[in-house]
Order: structure tokens, then C-alpha cells, then sequence
């Protein structure tokens, strides 16, 4: 099962989304579809949520999540984040 990029820094830093809600001043209605990619968010929530998550978490990530979900086949890099073994210029990423 792949998760989104937000999901993974939440999660590392045992964040629900209602502590991130409170802390961008969004509800976690908003914050749950954004996390699962069902919704983009604004450049303004969007820069406000990646300030929570410095280094961790994109502006990119969050407008194309898909792009940049990690399952439990990815591999840790030396900074123990995790490193997605297909990536988007991959032919077979592109159906090629």
C-alpha cells in the first residue's frame, strides 16, 4: 500500500490530522482528502503546511502526491527517508 508523502511525515512525527489542522488553520476534512490526493490544495495551505514539515514535505508533493507515494518496496536513503524504487521518468512509470 503506497503512502503520500504527507502521510509519511505526519506519521513519523505521530501527528493527526487534527494537530496539523490546528496548526495551518484548515479542518481535517480538507487535510484528509489533500493527504490521499482526492483535492489540491491552495498555494496558501500548501506553503503553510510544507513551513510544518521543512525538508520533508513539498508544495510539489502535495499537488501531485501520486507522483511521490512510497510503498513497502522503496529504500531508505542515508537520511532514513524513503526513496521510491520507480520514479517519474521511469518507462515503465509511463506505461512505456
Amino acid at each position: 500500500m503506497s503512502k503520500p508523502p504527507l502521510r509519511i511525515a505526519r506519521e513519523k512525527r505521530e501527528m493527526t490530522l487534527q494537530d496539523l489542522a490546528l496548526l495551518v488553520d484548515s479542518d481535517v476534512g480538507n487535510l484528509s482528502r489533500i493527504e490521499r490526493g482526492v483535492q489540491i490544495p491552495s498555494r496558501e495551505l500548501a506553503e503553510k503546511i510544507c513551513k510544518q514539515f521543512p525538508g520533508e514535505v513539498t508544495e510539489i508533493q502535495l499537488i501531485y502526491p501520486e507522483r511521490f507515494a512510497s510503498d513497502d518496496s522503496s529504500e531508505e536513503g542515508d537520511d532514513g527517508t524513503s526513496i521510491p524504487n520507480r520514479r517519474v521518468g521511469d518507462k515503465e512509470a509511463h506505461g512505456e
